[in-house]
């Protein structure tokens, strides 16, 4: 790297190197005068030096004057979703099971400690397999979750329609979204009377126990265009407020746009994982940064969140066929079915 790096005339000294898994990382301290700026327009250049199977990402770390550039060296490797499984360990409120790091390590985040997570990423990045991960892992781990599914698009959440664990039908028409939404207000209102009495202020402490709620909803960008005021205020209700009574988000979409991905759902989503996205502009929308435009694609993932400082993983692939033998054996009964049907008139 020192080599290349005095041949693009890039004044800068390698002072450390990482390499783990499948990347590795090169720690560098610029010269007085140097700019991160060469380094970024240099980056092909760089990746064709060393011979990596990606463009560099390259973060700025002021508080230790130094720029990090991170490349994969070794062809990425997928990642069993039954793997990631295996290595879960207690403790995690709702865990997320959502691949592993290009460190090596399997990463398990808990949405509790988020508490809402927004994900984007262009057609075929493997958003929507880390979707299926990510509920399927929700559904496989047991924890009292209910489940709310919001699925514009019709198909990619229909898997699910049978499981015990939905708290309405799975839900694809965009007024039927509202409505649910207004439920899910009055639901959390209530909530907060019942901790207010109970005079705790965290529903882990509210006995007898209720039950956490997570909704999920995949490409929120159909709605944000069918209910531009009624939708986002809907929804930054609930973000607000709803983490201390056990209600959590997860939203998805492949259209990261500045109309979308509004200042005020990202004030309310801190945690974020951003798939491969199209263009520099999204990558910011999603992240604040650059990066996510660089990704392979296929799972290659970025995380920001509170506790991960812009961890880089592959996300976990779970199968069509697995995802449909775990909905088998989680069906409810039928007597439920109806009472559901019902309920979502």
């Amino acid at each position: 790297m020192q080599t290349i790096l005095e041949q693009l005339k890039i004044g800068a000294d390698v002072i450390k190197i990482e390499n783990n898994g499948t990347m590795s990382k090169y720690y560098l301290r610029l010269h007085p005068g140097a700019k991160v700026s060469k380094i970024e327009r240099c980056a092909t250049e760089i990746a064709l030096g060393i011979k990596a199977y990606s463009k560099p990402i390259i973060r700025v770390v002021t508080e230790e004057g130094l720029v990090i550039v991170e490349l994969l060296t070794d062809p990425v490797k997928l990642v069993d979703f039954n793997d990631i499984i295996m290595s879960d360990e207690e403790g995690r409120v709702i865990p997320l099971m959502l691949g592993r790091t290009h460190d090596g390590e399997d990463l398990i985040a808990d949405l509790a400690e988020m508490p809402h997570l927004l994900i984007g990423g262009t057609t075929g990045s493997g958003k929507s397999v880390l979707l299926h991960s990510i509920l399927s892992g929700i559904i496989m781990s047991e924890k009292n979750v209910k489940l709310v599914l919001i699925d514009p698009k019709k198909v990619e959440l229909s898997y699910y329609s049978n499981i015990k664990q939905l708290m309405y039908p799975v839900i694809t028409d965009p007024d039927d979204a509202l409505s649910v939404l207004s439920d899910l207000v009055n639901e959390m209102e209530a909530r907060f009377k019942q901790m207010s009495k109970a005079s705790v202020n965290n529903i882990a402490e509210l006995k007898p126990e209720l039950p956490y709620i997570v909704i999920i909803i995949d490409e929120f960008s159909d709605l944000m265009h069918t209910a531009k005021k009624e939708f986002p205020k809907k929804l930054c209700m609930l973000a607000q407020k709803s983490r201390a009574c056990g209600i959590h988000i997860i939203m998805a979409t492949q259209r990261p746009s500045v109309d979308v991905v509004t200042g005020l759902i990202k004030a309310n989503f801190p945690a974020r994982i951003s798939c491969r996205v199209s263009s520099l502009t999204d990558s910011r929308v999603i992240l604040g940064c650059s990066g996510a435009e660089k990704l392979l694609g296929k799972g290659d993932s970025l995380i920001s969140s509170v506790g991960y400082d812009m961890i880089r993983f592959q996300g976990a692939y779970i199968s069509p066929d697995e995802i449909q033998n775990l909905c088998e054996t989680q069906k409810r009964s039928r007597m439920a079915r109806v009472i559901n049907y019902f309920r979502g008139m």
